[in-house]
């Protein structure tokens, strides 16, 4: 469940999805009632009421897995790797 900003694993029931989100790891900003979704990979985005994403998470459509904070400099520096184009 989201209760603060932050990087989130997201897990989406894909044959049951009931919002714009993609099984994928987000950084998430927190505004109430609302919370704005950036892939961290490919930097896409939505926005989704925390209400309904509650909702969701208790049906087991959508879970939202906070990564530990150590990890997520590590995480990060990973993602800007492998999105590097690689030079021939």
């Amino acid at each position: 469940m989201i209760t603060a900003p932050g990087l989130y694993l997201i897990t989406v029931s894909e044959n049951n999805n009931p919002t714009y989100l993609r099984s994928g790891l987000y950084r998430v900003y927190v505004d109430y009632p609302y919370a704005n979704f950036r892939n961290v990979k490919t930097g896409a985005g939505t926005f989704e009421r925390l209400n309904m994403l509650r909702i969701f998470e208790e049906q087991g459509r959508v879970v939202c897995s906070p990564m530990r904070t150590e990890r997520e400099t590590e995480i990060r520096e990973f993602e800007t790797w492998a999105s590097r184009e690689v030079v021939r």
